[in-house]
């Protein structure tokens, strides 16, 4: 999955665990994936 990440976010991006959310808003085209770090509060 890092590799994923890596693609879409750069190489900075460490291993760790992560939330994938995705919006996908059809009516206007929108599409937005965050990953979002597990230990953020």
């Amino acid at each position: 999955m890092i590799d994923e990440i890596r693609e879409q976010c750069g190489e900075q991006m460490v291993a760790k665990e992560y939330y994938k959310v995705t919006i996908d808003d059809e009516e206007s085209g929108l599409m937005l994936i965050a990953y979002i770090d597990a230990k953020t509060e």
